[in-house]
């Protein structure tokens, strides 16, 4: 197959693997600060591990650079709306003579 390419692990101990193998598949969730550290530096480890950092490197910079278009992208919808809103929204202000009871 082209485009396709085997990676052997070359991991001390059968636990070692395990335990690299269980870090891989955290890539595609959110950085949450203290859980995904350690994620990532397990991460780092394995990629190392087999000779790959600069996959490591370009996936987490990846992974970066979508979650800051995608908050931007957020923002800007989100400020658009509540600018519209702003700018259609009837201002209402309460009648004085009514609102007296006596």
């Amino acid at each position: 197959m082209t485009g396709i390419e085997e990676v052997q692990c070359g991991c001390s101990s059968p636990s070692t693997a395990l335990v690299a193998a269980g870090g891989r598949g955290d890539l595609g969730r959110p950085c949450l600060g203290g859980e995904r550290s350690g994620a990532v530096s397990l991460d780092l480890l394995w990629f190392g591990e087999v000779g790959k950092t600069q996959v490591f490197w370009e996936v987490l910079g990846a992974e970066i650079g979508l979650g800051l278009v995608t908050g931007l992208g957020t923002a800007l919808i989100v400020g658009g709306n509540l600018w519209i809103a702003q700018r259609i929204a009837v201002l209402w202000v309460p009648d004085m003579e009514l609102t007296r009871l006596g």
